[in-house]
């Protein structure tokens, strides 16, 4: 072989090692990277996104149908987790005013309701510490945190007492619950939205046996309890039988637009159709406006909505659907709320997994996660699977950054006596790229500098080295991984 000829080889190797962000498949309205795993299958639990950027899935139940104990977070590619102090499957939360996380009530293992247990979860410490109990135990309860602070519960899954139908208030100052009033119609999963003068309203939910029901909107007031009727319709009386989807499990301030309005995701049925729709709300007023959406979204003859997330930085809103009839494959729509003008993907991803209850999150750099489901459609049959996603409404450069860190293996390998180490980085970090023999010793460091998004590659020459097996580690922010290279002279 000519000199010539193994340099246009290797070359052509070495390009084909690189991710060729040009030829990733668009059409699902966005790319989808399988990534690590989540430490626990996961099915039903709840999702936070915290302030420094992480994603915290709260519970939920595992394999068997069995109730998880679990907070699992998720950072720059990498899961840990943390303990809770009981199962917390269908647990309600809601987001307190400082910043933590109030988690309440939940379901043992299959699904039955059985805890009034409460604890608190600080983002900042990654502590978990028991509060008060509710005075009856509840599952799949709504909440949300009113402009002082404390918190109204309200609704609960199944009719084993009256948790469906009595309220609770949590005092964030003395970490207790009491009752308040009782609702006017019983129901499980509800929207507890703050108002602009400190009360809030109740919307939507399910009947505490799981069925879909049109509910009045209930209007809680803060200095006597008693919830009243505000209306029976959740946006006009000509146009009445809108549902608004409740069962989010995640704090409703993440649906908070930038002018103040809560955005609903809402439903029609029309002769076994099911028409889809954006709805916004105002917490001054309560007026809940449908909004215009261009071209309108699809029905359930094309797709089934699965979750959605709202991007306040980019003002976009993700919806994630089930293409009909399997529903394994997924796509993304967005809708840019200022324009009200939605993409219109026409692909799809095989998640190879059912989606349905499972995370979708918000990332810092605009990307999206999705973790979780089922591989049955079951409640037995938790997956761990984990999805990143990049919307292709994002602008170019933010579309090229890569999504996760990695650390490649060098090429060539063994080498004599250079090499090219490639890594690549979803976010600016502080960086430490360093070599170590076998014994452990630093023998060479190649970065130690703060870095922006991208894909790196540093060349490592070793012709003072002997050879032998060496290792590279990379040091970027949390992110540590480290492989080992041969120097063959």
């Amino acid at each position: 072989m000519t000199k010539s000829l193994f340099l246009s080889l290797l070359l052509s190797t070495f390009l084909l090692a690189l991710p060729i962000y040009a030829q990733v498949d668009l059409t699902p309205g966005g790319t989808f990277q399988v990534t690590n795993d989540a430490p626990f299958a996961h099915k039903g639990a709840s999702l936070a996104r915290l302030p420094d950027g992480r994603l915290a899935i709260i519970g939920g139940h595992g394999t068997g149908f069995v109730s998880l104990d679990k907070i699992q977070l998720y950072q720059n590619g990498n899961f840990s987790s943390i303990t809770l102090p009981y199962p917390a499957d269908a647990s309600g939360i809601a987001r307190l005013n400082d910043g933590r996380i109030l988690i309440f009530g939940g379901s043992s293992d299959l699904g039955i309701p059985a805890y009034s247990n409460a604890c608190i979860f600080n983002p900042s410490t990654t502590q978990v510490v028991s509060t008060g109990s509710t005075n009856l135990f509840r599952a799949a309860s709504g909440a949300g945190t009113l402009l002082d602070g404390r918190v109204l519960v309200a609704g609960a899954w199944w009719v084993h007492n009256n948790a469906h139908t009595q309220a609770e208030i949590y005092n964030h100052s003395s970490g207790s619950f009491s009752l308040t009033g009782t609702l006017n119609s019983p129901r499980s999963n509800p929207l507890v939205i703050p108002t602009s003068d400190s009360d809030a309203v109740i919307i939507a939910g399910t009947e505490p046996t799981g069925s879909s029901s049109l509910f009045p909107i209930e209007r809680y007031n803060r200095v006597t309890g008693v919830f009243s009727v505000e209306r029976n319709f959740l946006i006009s009386a000509n146009d009445s039988n809108w549902i608004a989807l409740s069962d989010i499990k995640r704090p409703i301030d993440e649906f908070r637009l930038n002018d103040g309005r809560y955005l609903l995701f809402a439903t029609r049925d029309s002769n076994q159709v099911v028409n889809y729709a954006l709805v916004a709300f105002h917490p001054a007023s309560l007026v809940a406006e449908r909004l215009n959406v261009t071209p309108q979204l699809p029905n359930s003859l094309e797709v089934s909505f699965v979750n959605g997330v709202y991007d306040a930085t980019r003002q976009n809103l993700y919806l994630l659907a089930a293409v009909q009839p399997d529903h394994r494959n997924l796509r993304l729509y967005t809708v840019h709320l200022p324009t009200l003008q939605r993409n219109n993907p026409t692909g799809s991803f095989n998640y190879e997994n059912y989606p349905y209850n499972a995370c979708f999150g918000l990332l810092p750099n605009g990307n999206l996660l999705l973790s979780g489901g089922s591989t049955d459609g079951s409640n037995f049959s938790p997956t761990a699977r984990t999805v990143l996603i990049t919307p292709n409404v994002l602008s170019a450069s933010e579309r090229l950054s890569p999504i996760t860190f990695a650390l490649h293996q060098n090429y060539p390998n063994p080498f004599n006596p250079t090499t090219v180490i490639r890594y690549q980085l979803p976010t600016a970090t502080p960086v430490r790229l360093e070599v170590f023999d076998v014994l452990g010793r630093n023998v060479s460091s190649l970065v130690n500098a703060r870095q922006s998004a991208g894909d790196y590659s540093v060349s490592f020459n070793a012709a003072n080295l002997s050879s032998g097996v060496y290792f590279y580690r990379l040091q970027a922010g949390d992110f540590v991984q480290t492989r080992k290279m041969v120097l063959m002279k």
